[in-house]
């Protein structure tokens, strides 16, 4: 079982990695094409704190999406869960965790009120290291344009969980809910 166990653990992050890669891509040409401005030298590649700020949301998604689906039995999510984490924080753990709590306290909120208000807040936090890490300077446009695009993210980030799993219905319900806020 514990092969198993690491198996779904590394494909999971495996597809985490190619979509935290296609958001870094998805911000950064958008920040481009509706702001005009330019990278910081270097910052063409997801790196620094976009990748972990992205890396500790999908460990929330992950976290909060499990609750309502849990796909393995209770012994077995610990040692699961460990594997994941491995794969997903890499060496970068402790600085991926800091994010991570963080943005637990803000999922938390945005689950608990399930208001629009709290989960932009969510999504506001999120977008500054990444929007930082883009652009030279701290700005208010940038960070809001990362953040409407975190929506298709957590849904995606779904998607690849319950795919994973075989939830052949959540993926579905992920699906339609895409095409309805599209």
């Amino acid at each position: 079982m514990a092969l198993i166990l690491q198996n779904h653990a590394d494909r999971i992050a495996d597809n985490f990695r190619v979509l935290r890669w296609q958001q870094f891509v998805r911000v950064l040409r958008a920040i481009e094409n509706e702001t005009g401005f330019r990278p910081i030298s270097g910052r063409r590649r997801l790196g620094g704190s976009a990748d972990r700020a992205l890396r500790a949301y999908q460990f929330v998604i992950f976290t909060f999406f499990w609750a309502e689906h849990p796909y393995l039995p209770k012994e077995d999510f610990r040692e699961f869960a460990g594997h994941l984490i491995n794969a997903i924080t890499g060496p970068d753990e402790r600085r991926v965790q800091a994010y991570f709590r963080e943005f637990v306290a803000y999922q938390e909120r945005a689950t608990r009120e399930r208001t629009e208000e709290a989960q932009a807040e969510l999504f506001r936090r999120l977008s500054i290291p990444i929007a930082d890490y883009i652009v030279p300077e701290p700005n208010l446009i940038t960070w809001a344009i990362a953040a409407r695009l975190m929506p298709v993210f957590t849904t995606h980030t779904q998607m690849v969980i319950a795919k994973e799993f075989g939830d052949h219905a959540t993926l579905r319900a992920l699906q339609s809910q895409m095409e309805t806020n599209q």
